[in-house]
Parts: structure tokens; sequence; C-alpha cells
């Protein structure tokens, strides 16, 4: 039989009843982080010498010029992973807003 979904579009759905008495359907990102952390790790794991994620400077230098940056430019698939990976944070914050 059919039931009350529970996921939709990667969001982990349930319904809350509102202080009036109204129910209405909550969203959480929760599952849809945990998953796309998972992946993450699993391409890492395959695609790096089974290394996954680690801790690493998360702050940029007060003295970063980009103008001046000659980091070579990251080969095409590395770059749609790149741009995936962005896909899915926009993903994440559009699922965690609250309006």
């Amino acid at each position: 039989s059919i039931g009350d979904p529970d996921i939709y579009l990667g969001a982990k759905l349930r319904p809350v009843t509102m202080e009036n008495g109204v129910v209405a359907w909550a969203m959480s990102a929760s599952k849809y982080v945990q998953e796309a952390a998972s992946n993450v790790e699993k391409y890492l794991r395959e695609n790096f010498d089974g290394r996954a994620l680690s801790k690493g400077i998360t702050q940029w230098p007060t003295d970063y010029a980009p103008e001046l940056d000659t980091t070579p430019e990251l080969p095409w698939k590395l770059a749609n992973y790149y741009q995936s990976l962005i896909g899915i944070l926009h993903w994440v914050v559009e699922l965690g807003r609250v309006d």
C-alpha cells in the first residue's frame, strides 16, 4: 500500500503539528548531507590512493592574491567533479532554508 512520503528530493520528511493544530510537513537535509559526505569520501578513496577526507587548513591566508596565483588548472574530469560538488552544496543550502 502507499503510505506517507518519508523522503522527497533527498530531504527527510515528517509531519508536524503546529501550535494552532494544523498538521504540516517538515523537511530535514540531514540524510542528504550524510549521503553526500559518504559519496565524497568514497570518491576520494577510489580516486586518490585510498585517502579520505582529512583535517586541513580551512582559511585563506590574509595576504592571498588570486591574480598572482600560478596554480595549474584542474584537469577537466576534476573540474567537472568540483562543479558537481558546488551543485550538491547549493542543494544542501536550499534544503536547509527556513523561508
